[in-house]
């Protein structure tokens, strides 16, 4: 027997502009990468939490496009998994599913780079001399 989406969800009508990245601009995760072709945060939420209340859900996204979908379903306690064929949209995606890591480890990692860089003497000869002639050496050790 073939359905169509909107049988499978009969009770939730989405009203109009619930299903456009419009309203995800007010939400910090999902707001620092402007992708309209995304679906609203809230409504996804809206569609698992209703669903999830009847019954078991697991969630397959087949396109992925900016992880508003995989967020959600993670958000939910919903199980989910998804493909996304593009590498630039999939790197978008995967950057906003970081949101539950610790940012202690990445404070942590980012003294360690820049302590790294501080200890790092600065070599100024291996710049062509036309450089040379056009910043201070102390700008160009700062710079190196």
């Amino acid at each position: 027997m073939r359905q169509i989406q909107g049988e499978l969800w009969p009770s939730i009508r989405p009203r109009i502009g619930t299903t456009t990245f419009l309203q995800n601009t007010v939400e910090p995760i999902h707001r620092w990468f402007r992708y309209s072709a995304g679906f609203s945060a809230s409504w996804v939420n809206q569609v698992i939490r209703e669903t999830k209340s009847r019954q078991e859900v697991r969630v397959l996204d087949p396109f992925v496009d900016s992880g508003t979908v995989l967020l959600e379903a993670e958000r939910c306690g919903v199980p989910s998994i998804g493909l996304e064929v593009q590498p630039f949209v999939a790197r978008i995606a995967h950057a906003k599913l970081l949101w539950r890591s610790d940012p202690s480890i990445f404070e942590k990692h980012s003294q360690k780079v820049v302590a790294a860089a501080k200890a790092i003497s600065p070599d100024t000869s291996v710049y062509p001399p036309l450089i040379q002639q056009c910043y201070p050496i102390p700008v160009l050790e700062a710079l190196d």
